[in-house]
């Protein structure tokens, strides 16, 4: 009758540990999993507090590259076309008394390298074929102008319905079609293809551009190193523009052929 006593105080013993065990354990699993709702609500107001802070500055920096692309415009190549006129003027008078003046003249040349200089500045900040046709219209027309002189064939096919109306704001566009530009640029750098391809895709409520070619790839490792390790803006401000569109950029390479995918979720 002891041993049995023994036995059953043993058993509940040990089912008493079991159960504190049980419960110790449940209560640090709902603490944990409390903790961890409570990081991700942080993660995602911390993310959201980041893209309202990048889109802000974004937006800001846009105006104000707005602001000086029209003020080199409307006040600084007037003012130089103005003065290369007016000394123009002058050295037609001094030629007339025989002064040989054909040494200034060529340097008053330069005069129409700076107005050049600054309209290319001015088409970099506000991009003309864009405010003209639109993101789809300018990005196909700065593809085919990549032809120009050069060996290799890039091409632009619309794979969607999407047209000149797009799901985005005229800021968003001119995001992404910065984003693309410069993608584009370090394509033509760096990759040395014979054939590009840059294709709109709709995919599952979000869109789509495929840049695929057959020449020097990189895949999404060697680009993250190489964004750590690179002193130079292009990359940085690529990376801010995709946190503001909430946009992915995915780099892969295999079997020859090399593609950059850039994936940007359409708003509803």
């Amino acid at each position: 009758m002891d041993e049995t006593k023994y036995t059953i105080i043993l058993i509940s013993g040990c089912l008493a540990i079991v159960f504190f065990v049980l419960l110790l354990l449940a209560i640090t699993s709902i603490s944990k999993n409390k903790n961890l709702k409570v990081e991700n609500k942080l993660r995602i107001l911390e993310k959201e507090k980041q893209i309202e802070l990048l889109t802000a500055i974004a937006k800001a920096e846009e105006n104000q590259n707005i602001k000086i692309a029209g003020q080199l415009h409307d006040d600084i190549i007037p003012l130089i076309a103005l003065a290369s006129s007016n000394i123009n003027t002058e050295l037609t008078k001094l030629e007339k008394e025989g002064v040989q003046l054909q040494n200034i003249r060529n340097e008053i040349k330069a005069f129409s390298m700076i107005q050049e200089s600054i309209r290319e500045i001015i088409h970099e900040i506000v991009p003309a074929m864009f405010t003209s046709f639109g993101l789809l219209k300018a990005l196909e027309v700065f593809i085919k102008q990549m032809n120009r002189g050069n060996k290799s064939v890039a091409e632009f096919h619309n794979n969607t319905i999407f047209s000149g109306d797009l799901p985005f704001t005229i800021d968003e566009q001119l995001t992404i079609y910065k984003i693309c530009r410069e993608v584009l640029s370090n394509l033509l750098k760096h990759s040395k293809y014979d054939y590009l391809n840059v294709s709109l895709e709709e995919v599952k409520e979000n869109f789509i551009l495929l840049f695929s070619h057959d020449g020097i790839g990189i895949n999404n490792d060697e680009i993250n190193e190489l964004r750590e390790v690179s002193s130079g803006m292009g990359l940085k401000l690529l990376e801010s523009r995709l946190i503001v569109l909430s946009a992915d950029l995915l780099y892969s390479n295999d079997e020859g052929v090399s593609k950059i995918r850039l994936k940007i979720p359409i708003k509803k």
